[in-house]
C-alpha cells in the first residue's frame, strides 16, 4: 500500500478516477475496454488503501474521461465488433512499437495456455472417470 496516496480512505469518485488516470496510471500501449480500464482504475485505488465506490454508476465516469484524454492526445479510440477499445497515443518509438507487439504476442500465448490447461483439465477428467 502506498502510504502516501492521497485519496487514501476515500470511496472511488470521478476526481479520483481523473487523477488516477492522469496521473498515476501509465496509459496501456496495447487496446483495452472501458470495463478493462474501470478494473484497473479500482485495483490501484483499492491496492493503494481506496474503498470501493459508495454506489454503483451504470453511466460510468471513465468513459468520459476517456473522451478527454484522447482530445488531450493522450488515448487513440478504434471499434472492432461493436466494441470500443483505448490505448496511449504511439509515438515513432520504435521501441515502443517492439514492446505493444511482445505484449500482445504474450497475451495471445498466454490465452492459449488458459484455454489448454482447460482442456487438458477436461481430458485428465475423462481418463479418470474410466479409470486410467
Amino acid at each position: 500500500m502506498n502510504q502516501s496516496y492521497k485519496h487514501k480512505g476515500q470511496s472511488l469518485n470521478k476526481t479520483i478516477i481523473r487523477d488516477i488516470l492522469y496521473n498515476k496510471l501509465q496509459l496501456p500501449m496495447t487496446w483495452l475496454s472501458v470495463k478493462e480500464f474501470e478494473e484497473r482504475i479500482k485495483q490501484y485505488h483499492q491496492q493503494n488503501g481506496g474503498k470501493p465506490p459508495e454506489l454503483v454508476d451504470h453511466n460510468s465516469p471513465v468513459y468520459g474521461i476517456l473522451q478527454e484524454l484522447i482530445r488531450d492526445g493522450k488515448l487513440e479510440r478504434k471499434k472492432e465488433d461493436g466494441k470500443t477499445y483505448y490505448r496511449s497515443v504511439l509515438r515513432d518509438d520504435p521501441i515502443q512499437k517492439l514492446l505493444i507487439v511482445i505484449k500482445e504476442e504474450y497475451d495471445r500465448l498466454d490465452s492459449e495456455i488458459v484455454s489448454l490447461e482447460s482442456r487438458k483439465a477436461q481430458l485428465e477428467e475423462i481418463l479418470s472417470e474410466h479409470g486410467n
